[in-house]
C-alpha cells in the first residue's frame, strides 16, 4: 500500500470516527470547562448557598451542627464545607431517606438555614457526573476512558494528516487562512496550534480514569501536632489549623464519626500563575493531629494538570479553553464534511 493510499484510509477513519464519536467526546470535554469553575457555576445556579446572610464573626462549628440537626432531625453530618469567603457553611447530611446526601446552607454568623437541596440534583454535580460517567453510575467510567483514548487517537491522526511537505511548512504554520479553503484550514490550524493543551487534557483524563495507587514514597513524613480536645468540634478544627498557619479550612470530613478521625482539608488560594494548594490534617479525637500534604501521588498531580490549577488562574483558564476546543473541532469538521457531501451530490 502506497503512502497516498495510507493517508486516504487514515483520512476516512479520522473523518468517520470524528463524526460518530466526536460529539459525545466534545460534550464531555465542554462539561469539563464548567467543572473547572465549580464554585463560580454553583454560585450562579444556587446563589443562596454562597451569598451569606449577615456580617459578623462566625459561630462555632458546634452551633452550626446543632442548627443543622434542628432543621433535619435524625440526620448525620457527613461533611461541612466552609465557603472560602467565610460567610456560608454547607453541611451534607445522610439520614433515613437512603444513600442520597442532603445539603443545607447555613449562614456562619447567624446559623440560619439559607437553602436546602439534594446534592445529586445540583447543576454542577450533574455536570460533573456527565463529565466523568455520562450521568450513569461509576460502571460507565470505562466507557468514558475509551472515549478519552479515541480522542487521543483522533488528535494523533489529525496531526499526521496535517503534517505538510517541507515546501508548504511555512504556510501551514502561518495564522493566515488559505484562500478558498478557509474552513478546513481553520479546522486544521485550530487542531495543530492547540495540540499541546488538548493532548495534556486527554492524557491526564486517561490517568484520572484509571485506578491508580497513591505514590506513598513521595509523601513527606507526618508532623505531630499538639494534643486536641475530644470536644467541642471547634476545638478539633483549631487543632487542625495550628498545623498550617495562614491556611484556610474549607472542608471537614467525618465530624460526627466518633470512632474515627476528623479530616480537615485546608486551602491556600492560587495566584495569577501560582498553583493553589491543599493540605489534609487528620485529627485523632483525644489524641494527636497529623498533618499530611496531598498531591504527592500521581493521581493528584494528574488532576492538577487536568484542571490547570497547577498553573494558577492562568492555567485554569487555559485548560477551560482547551476543554471547549473539541467542540469547535467537531463543528468545523462536521461542516467541512457536510459541504463536501453536498458538493458531491450536486455533481452526481
Amino acid at each position: 500500500m502506497s503512502g497516498g493510499q495510507v493517508r486516504t484510509v487514515l483520512r476516512s477513519i479520522h473523518r468517520w470516527a470524528s463524526l460518530v464519536l466526536g460529539l459525545p467526546i466534545a460534550l464531555i470535554a465542554a462539561s469539563g470547562a464548567a467543572v473547572d469553575y465549580w464554585f463560580e457555576i454553583d454560585a450562579l445556579a444556587a446563589p443562596s448557598f454562597y451569598a451569606g446572610d449577615s456580617a459578623g464573626p462566625p459561630l462555632p462549628l458546634d452551633r452550626l451542627a446543632e442548627a443543622a440537626h434542628r432543621a433535619v432531625p435524625d440526620a448525620r453530618i457527613e461533611t461541612i464545607f466552609l465557603n472560602q469567603d467565610g460567610r456560608v457553611a454547607i453541611i451534607s447530611l445522610t439520614g433515613p431517606w437512603g444513600n442520597r446526601l442532603r445539603d443545607l446552607a447555613l449562614g456562619r454568623a447567624s446559623g440560619r438555614v439559607l437553602g436546602a437541596r439534594w446534592q445529586d440534583e445540583a447543576l454542577i454535580d450533574r455536570l460533573y457526573a456527565f463529565h466523568t460517567s455520562l450521568l450513569l453510575d461509576d460502571g460507565a467510567r470505562p466507557l468514558v476512558l475509551g472515549l478519552a483514548v479515541v480522542f487521543l487517537a483522533l488528535l494523533a491522526s489529525g496531526a499526521v494528516l496535517w503534517w505538510p511537505a517541507p515546501a508548504r511548512r511555512r504556510s501551514a504554520l502561518s495564522l493566515r487562512l488559505a484562500p478558498g479553503a478557509r474552513l478546513i484550514d481553520l479546522h486544521a490550524k485550530a487542531g495543530i496550534f492547540s495540540l499541546a493543551l488538548t493532548v495534556l487534557a486527554g492524557v491526564t483524563a486517561v490517568i484520572l480514569l484509571l485506578p491508580l495507587q497513591a505514590d506513598e514514597s513521595a509523601s513527606p513524613p507526618p508532623a505531630a501536632l499538639p494534643r486536641s480536645p475530644m470536644q467541642p468540634l471547634q476545638g478539633l478544627l483549631d487543632a487542625a489549623l495550628s498545623a498550617s498557619p495562614g491556611w484556610q479550612a474549607v472542608n471537614l470530613v467525618g465530624p460526627e464519626n466518633s470512632d474515627g478521625p476528623l479530616r480537615v482539608i485546608l486551602w491556600r488560594p492560587a495566584g495569577l500563575i501560582r498553583s493553589e494548594a491543599l493540605r489534609i490534617v487528620t485529627v485523632q479525637r483525644g489524641a494527636r493531629a497529623v498533618a499530611e500534604l496531598p498531591g504527592s501521588d500521581r493521581h493528584e498531580t494528574a488532576r492538577s494538570l487536568h484542571n490547570g490549577r497547577i498553573g494558577g488562574e492562568l492555567g485554569r483558564a487555559a485548560m477551560a479553553f482547551a476543554a471547549l476546543l473539541p467542540l469547535a473541532l467537531w463543528l468545523t469538521g462536521a461542516l467541512v464534511w457536510w459541504r463536501k457531501a453536498k458538493a458531491q451530490r450536486r455533481h452526481s
